[in-house]
């Protein structure tokens, strides 16, 4: 049985869990909405009047039915974090450069091969998680999210990362285990605030020896690697760093 929507003040609604198909047009007539949670329905699109939500900051659409991101959610140009995961999104559109004010991205358990090129643009972006999906290659533009702080990228099918990367020095947590990577580029020995880095389960025959060039790596994960001589050397990151969504 559905729970009942609750309206916690002018600014933030709750409509999580009401198995809805779509989004009630009332919703459309809150302007001041900074907050809105549509997580755990059966939506399978987005009205285009989305649009006129402009005030909203804060936007949870996971664990719906979707599999494309209208144009009308990137109108909503205030948006500091989005979270989409758990839907069955293949590709996200290019047009998520008009969110240059986007602290957190969460896109996990999607079908995601790659990202656009303009993800670049994001330059507010501080967390990123992508795990759960099916990226092979990450572009290049990554480089230029200098505020990135976490990055996840568990569970892909990721062979290669660019060497861009190695640009990302705010970058506190970088996950990439579960992945097919045979090597890693020695720019990320660069990354000198790199606190949590987990390599597991992938397909690495050396030691990174960039990784000796880190000031303090306090968790790093190598094991399920060929080079299996090769143990861990600190404690996974911890829950609050990798949990597919920050708290509600």
């Amino acid at each position: 049985m559905a729970s009942t929507p609750r309206r916690l003040g002018r600014k933030s609604l709750d409509l999580s869990c009401q198995r809805l198909q779509n989004v009630p047009a009332s919703v459309m007539e809150s302007p001041h909405l900074r907050t809105l949670d549509l997580h755990g329905n059966k939506l399978r699109s987005l009205p285009d009047a989305l649009s006129r939500l402009t005030q909203l900051q804060e936007l949870d659409l996971s664990d719906n039915q979707l599999s494309v991101l209208p144009s009308s959610l990137f109108e909503l140009r205030n948006l500091r974090v989005l979270r989409v995961d758990s839907n069955h999104l293949g590709a996200i559109p290019s047009f998520v450069e008009r969110l240059d004010k986007l602290e957190q991205f969460h896109a996990s358990d999607n079908r995601l091969r790659t990202l656009p090129h303009e993800i670049g643009a994001l330059r507010n972006l501080r967390i990123l998680h992508l795990t759960s999906n099916r990226m092979r290659r990450l572009p290049r533009e990554v480089g230029l999210l200098r505020r990135l702080e976490i990055l996840n990228l568990g569970e892909n099918l990721l062979e290669r990362l660019p060497r861009e990367l190695g640009q990302l020095n705010a970058l506190v947590a970088l996950e990439l285990s579960n992945n097919r990577l045979r090597s890693t580029p020695a720019e990320l020995g660069r990354l000198s605030g790199l606190q949590f880095l987990q390599l597991d389960n992938n397909r690495l025959r050396r030691y990174p020896s960039w990784i000796r060039e880190l000031r303090c790596p306090v968790g790093l994960r190598l094991m399920g690697n060929p080079c299996t001589r090769f143990r861990a050397t600190g404690p996974r990151m911890p829950p609050r760093v990798l949990k597919r969504n920050a708290p509600r």
